[in-house]
Order: C-alpha cells, then sequence, then structure tokens
C-alpha cells in the first residue's frame, strides 16, 4: 500500500488497537477510536488520568493495529507519538462529530484531561493471508 491507500484505510477502519510499554517493560494493548490520519501521521486521544497517558509520556514509542474484517487485512502502523498541546485544537476535538462519548468526561475531569497525541515517523506494514509468509514486509514510511 502507499502511503495515500494507507492513510485512507486507517479512516475507514478507525477503530484501532494501540500498543505501548508499561513502566515495568510489560507490553499493553487497548482499543482505541483514531480522530484522524493524514500526511503527518494518525491522531488519537486519552485522558490525563489514565494509564494509558503515563506510558506515552514514560516511552512515545507505539504501534497501532488497524483490521479490515472483510478482506483480513491488517495495518501495522508504528511510530513516536508526541503529544499536541494546543487548547485549540483540544476544543476542535472534543466538539468533533463522533466525540459525544468525551463530554461525561469533560463534565467529570475538566476539558484539559483530554490529552492528544499525533503519531508521527510512521512504518506501516501490511498483513493479509495472501503475504503471511513474505518476509521481508514491505514498509510504507511518512
Amino acid at each position: 500500500m502507499n502511503k495515500d491507500e494507507c492513510i485512507a484505510f486507517m479512516k475507514k477502519f478507525p477503530n484501532f488497537q494501540l500498543a505501548t510499554v508499561d513502566s515495568d517493560g510489560q507490553p499493553r494493548t487497548r482499543g482505541m477510536f483514531l480522530y484522524t490520519a493524514d500526511e503527518d501521521g494518525l491522531v488519537f486521544h486519552t485522558g490525563s488520568f489514565k494509564k494509558l497517558y503515563t506510558e506515552l509520556t514514560a516511552n512515545h514509542r507505539i504501534e497501532a493495529s488497524f483490521f479490515d474484517r472483510e478482506t483480513m487485512t491488517q495495518l501495522r502502523a508504528a511510530g513516536i507519538a508526541e503529544e499536541i498541546d494546543d487548547a485549540y485544537y483540544r476544543n476542535t476535538v472534543v466538539n468533533a462529530p463522533g466525540r459525544e462519548f468525551l463530554k461525561p468526561m469533560i463534565a467529570a475531569k475538566g476539558l484539559e484531561s483530554i490529552r492528544i497525541f499525533r503519531v508521527r515517523n510512521l512504518r506501516v506494514t501490511e498483513w493479509g493471508f495472501a503475504s503471511n509468509f513474505v518476509y521481508p514486509k514491505p514498509e510504507t514510511v511518512f
């Protein structure tokens, strides 16, 4: 897949698994909901009170896995998560269509509890049954 195809895939399948490492070196994964993906990387958010936030600020390396169940195709995107500490952008994200689920958290914890990350320097690998035994797998970098 080229860069544009990778971005389109991520946007089409915005529910993804995010892998981090905790302070003991234990790998951790959780389901996430993509905010956006573009040529500058992918963007997601979490809460400042969550373990994920602590893990991301301690170790910026992540891997995200997007999956198309119909074609059994997976994209794995590894990169460096950088926090976007911008009040205007935070407000834009929380008021975007489909982000209504954030309202109770904001009411309870405040707008500042929303932490936004952009993952840059992506190395994206496609996996599917047809390419299962092809190594090394080609990477798309952006």
